[in-house]
């Protein structure tokens, strides 16, 4: 995004973040012009944009002082006994996960409370004992504050493609064209993320839960 308005000092980008619904919304009605998913979520009226795309990696996420954090290593099934905090099924993180547990020969975790709010999500996590599932930028922030860090799961590695998408019809505007091209360039030098390394957080234009 910063090097988007260092070219086009002029350009007036709005953000907006939420599950996948949401944007799709935003993109039908004109609010938004672009759109950040996972793949695969192409509509009748939404178009993936194949040319951008990168992959990162989703975790279970717990904040920095929940019990299981002095273990060196725990199993994916120890998980389904905790308080999980989700995005509400059919979401893009909510069938990630049904589908992780489902590799893994387990059931889908219980889940104690859904909500469609980030923020809700993330301080359930970080202040409540919760435990989440979030891809790796999305808690790059919290982890360098010491509030939310990956529990180390043996064996668990959840790779996601992401893409960027618009709606089918017309055309896009030149401030999102301009700011496409940069995703572009942006996602051709991205590597999958990990919370080991102090990566820069995905710029994005209106990053879903995913």
């Amino acid at each position: 995004m910063a090097g988007v308005l260092e070219k086009w000092p002029n350009l007036r980008v709005e953000i907006i973040e939420g599950v996948w619904d949401r944007l799709a919304e935003g993109l039908l009605t004109h609010e938004i012009d672009l759109a950040l998913g996972t793949s695969g979520m192409e509509t009748d009226g939404v178009a993936a944009i194949a040319d951008c795309c990168w992959t990162d990696l989703s975790y279970v996420v717990a904040g920095n002082d929940h019990p299981l954090r002095g273990k060196d290593k725990i199993s994916l099934a120890e998980t389904l006994e905790l308080r999980w905090a989700l995005t509400p099924a059919g979401t893009g993180p909510y069938l990630h996960l049904k589908e992780t547990f489902a590799k893994a020969g387990l059931p889908m975790p219980e889940i104690a409370v859904e909500s469609r709010s980030v923020t809700v999500l993330k301080s359930l996590v970080a202040r409540c004992g919760f435990v989440g599932w979030m891809s790796g930028p999305m808690f790059d922030t919290e982890r360098k504050a010491g509030l939310i860090d990956a529990l180390p799961v043996e064996g668990l590695k959840a790779p996601r493609t992401l893409m960027a998408f618009r709606r089918r019809q017309g055309i896009l505007p030149t401030p999102a064209t301009r700011l496409l091209d940069e995703l572009r360039n942006l996602a051709g030098s991205l590597q999958s993320f990990s919370p080991e390394a102090d990566t820069a957080e995905n710029s994005s234009a209106h990053h879903p839960w995913r």
